[in-house]
């Protein structure tokens, strides 16, 4: 889910060569997330339950990509020091114009399948969300096109994040000038109060939804306000600057969040799936990315990899390529998991590598074909990749 921000003179005066590592991070840990999905969903692994282990361990320590991306914007674009239309004009068209291109491209494939004789099973070990008899036809396909810009299908679920990233484009020019007007403490007081919001996945789920204020008729509680997405937005703006304390100490305090964090993801997960049948939110309660013990990861792989230094001129312009591709390669690698996958899985690799080892032939794959396709046709990719 990449951060679709290029560093901005406005918010940053120079490229920060550790920002583009976070991103790199960010983008090959949601690959992981969707390779783990499909790596659970394989025969395979049905048959041996045991193999779950390995799809829980990659999926619950791919968390952070969420968080890490939306602090990234945060740090990048905040305060916006131009008019709300300027700044709508060009961020929101951005990422909503590919956003409905590649929504059509993946809608279209299952009926594209069928024109060319390849049948379901492909679709089911593709797609996770496909099911197991999908539909081929032209008019299920033009359904879940006309519902794009309102729901996310079966074939486009990794495009939930595009709506929650246009919604935090609509909200940044009100939350800069909150920022424009607000001393630190004051700022601090908000993220104190969005920290408590973290743990109410937890307080609801020991005493039910009715807490705070909501019940049936009201889900806006007490702290609704202060929840969200936005907090992180908050929190890499803050981040931007350095902590005080030394790079060793930074370091340590980043590892102890870190461990903490995901012990509490990992082993929260086993026990959620352990206990007997639990409701989906339930199964996800440990792993929300609106969750103390997501946002404890997050920020420890922030404060890491703020202390790395890279001085070379051809990793630095990796990085800075990966930045421009960054979009592309999340719109692009949903059609590469599946496959990337199901061909890793048949290697006789060992168990434990097939996840890392798929998602970084998905992530390099990708990659090479959003550069490939910038380089072929300049003036149109900006329009399908963003």
């Amino acid at each position: 889910m990449p951060m679709i921000t290029n560093l901005n003179s406005n918010a940053i005066p120079k490229r920060l060569v550790w920002a583009d590592i976070i991103r790199l991070i960010a983008i090959f840990l949601v690959i992981c997330i969707h390779c783990s999905n499909s790596f659970g969903n394989l025969p395979l692994v049905r048959e041996h339950p045991g193999y779950n282990f390995w799809s829980i361990v990659f999926e619950t320590f791919s968390r952070p990509c969420v968080p890490l991306f939306v602090m990234l914007t945060g740090m990048l674009l905040l305060p916006i020091n131009q008019d709300p239309s300027t700044f709508y004009r060009k961020r929101i068209l951005r990422v909503f114009i590919p956003f409905l291109i590649w929504s059509v491209l993946y809608n279209l494939f299952p009926w594209v399948c069928g024109l060319t004789g390849i049948h379901g099973d492909t679709l089911s070990m593709m797609f996770i969300g496909a099911g197991s008899n999908p539909s081929q036809s032209l008019w299920t396909s033009l359904q879940f096109i006309a519902l794009s810009p309102i729901q996310f299908g079966p074939y486009t679920i990794h495009m939930w994040y595009i709506y929650m990233l246009l919604g935090l484009y609509l909200y940044m020019p009100i939350v800069s000038l909150l920022i424009k007007h607000s001393t630190r403490h004051q700022q601090n007081c908000f993220l104190l109060l969005w920290v408590l919001t973290l743990f109410l996945p937890y307080l609801r789920e020991l005493m039910g939804n009715n807490i705070l204020g909501s019940c049936a008729w009201n889900p806006f509680d007490l702290l609704y306000y202060f929840a969200g997405f936005h907090g992180y937005l908050l929190l890499g703006y803050r981040l931007k600057e350095s902590i005080k304390i030394n790079k060793w100490g930074t370091i340590l305090l980043g590892a102890v969040l870190w461990i903490i964090g995901y012990a509490i993801t990992f082993y929260g997960f086993v026990y959620m799936a352990n206990r007997g049948f639990s409701s989906p939110s339930q199964a996800e309660l440990f792993m929300q990315y609106c969750s103390i013990n997501v946002a404890m990861m997050s920020v420890g792989i922030w404060l890491i990899i703020r202390q790395i230094c890279i001085s070379s001129p051809m990793i630095q312009a990796l990085l800075a390529n990966l930045t421009k591709c960054g979009y592309g390669i999340y719109l692009f690698h949903y059609f590469m998991v599946g496959l990337a996958v199901s061909f890793v899985s048949q290697s006789g690799i060992p168990i434990p590598t097939v996840i890392p080892f798929a998602a970084l032939l998905t992530f390099l794959i990708s990659w090479f074909v959003v550069f490939f396709l910038y380089k072929l046709f300049p003036k149109v990719s900006k329009w399908i990749w963003g």
